[in-house]
């Protein structure tokens, strides 16, 4: 009783690491009740909770709440947040297959320095797989991820488009 009454008041770092470890020794139930805790005062945590929520059930209220953490903490600038969202759009997860939701989504956490969304702008925006390529903004987010050591976007598209990306 005394450790909950602890842990009720501790900040939403301890709170997820209690989920962790309820997680981890399989108490679900106890995993979900920390995080969502620890999500009224945390982002991050929103993220986290929203997970582990989203793990549980699909087509649930559980979903539901996990879809509406994870927008809260993506609109509240969180880029892991905006990360996950954008999946869940790409994938049709507890909301409908939207993909320039999902591309909007990644750009905002890519323009924000999040390196896995550069890079799946890279790919978002060279393919043509969506709509028509655009070349240059794929070289500029192949450039962000370049400056933070990831090189192989740029040299493929370099590879690819040669000329065409010289300045």
């Amino acid at each position: 009783m005394w450790s909950e009454l602890r842990l009720a008041l501790s900040s939403p770092e301890e709170q997820l690491s209690e989920a962790l470890r309820r997680w981890n020794a399989n108490d679900e139930e106890g995993a979900i009740k920390w995080a969502r805790r620890a999500a009224r005062r945390n982002d991050l945590a929103k993220v986290v909770a929203s997970q582990w929520l989203m793990l549980r059930r699909r087509g649930t209220p559980e979903e539901a709440e996990a879809i509406a953490l994870v927008t809260q903490a993506a609109q509240a600038g969180l880029t892991e947040a905006q990360q996950v969202l954008a999946s869940y759009y790409f994938h049709g997860e507890g909301v409908p297959r939207d993909v320039r939701a999902a591309y909007e989504w990644t750009r905002k956490a890519a323009d924000a320095g999040n390196l896995t969304c550069q890079l799946t702008m890279v790919e978002f925006l060279s393919t043509g797989e969506h709509w028509e390529p655009d070349i240059e903004l794929a070289r500029h987010y192949a450039e962000l991820a370049a400056a933070a050591g990831h090189s192989e976007p740029l040299a493929a598209l370099v590879q690819q488009y040669g000329q065409e990306l010289k300045k």
